[in-house]
């Protein structure tokens, strides 16, 4: 059986350690929480969020026994919806943030989690900083091929 406070309270002082710097940027740190939801199932939500950006960082973990397999995925989104001129059938209202697959990381949970957050940082600090910052906004993009 699996203990999902113990892997709550290593993903919580995680998190807390080494997304750290996105408090330098404006950012609160929500904590992590349980979550469940009919698409997703159970899974654990840590967030930091700003309000004067109008966006929040959110990585959802997945722990084994609860789903197919063990993963975790990282993405930006908005606080509050921009309006849009017309319905955006496109976005999915996130920006997923390329990272390592948790599933393939070797060691205890939290050496891959250190791993795993630690890259998630560097990618975020090289690459999305604008993003965080609120200088810029892009959607990640549902393919719909023929269905459209």
């Amino acid at each position: 059986m699996i203990n999902l406070e113990q892997y709550r309270e290593e993903f919580f002082a995680s998190m807390d350690q080494n997304l750290s710097f996105l408090e330098m940027h404006g950012y609160v740190y929500k904590g992590v929480t349980f979550e469940y939801s009919n698409a997703l199932g159970s899974h654990l939500a840590g967030a930091y969020k700003n309000v004067s950006a109008n966006r929040f960082l959110e990585i959802l973990f997945f722990p084994p026994g609860l789903g197919i397999r063990e993963s975790a995925v990282a993405r930006i989104g908005l606080v509050s919806p921009e309006a849009l001129d017309s319905f955006d059938y496109m976005s999915t209202g996130h920006l997923k943030i390329r990272g390592s697959n948790f599933c393939d990381l070797n060691g205890s949970f939290s050496e891959r989690l250190l791993v795993y957050l630690v890259g998630i940082s560097a990618t975020l600090n090289n690459e999305y900083l604008d993003v965080l910052k609120g200088e810029r906004w892009e959607s990640d993009q549902f393919d719909w091929q023929d269905l459209k």
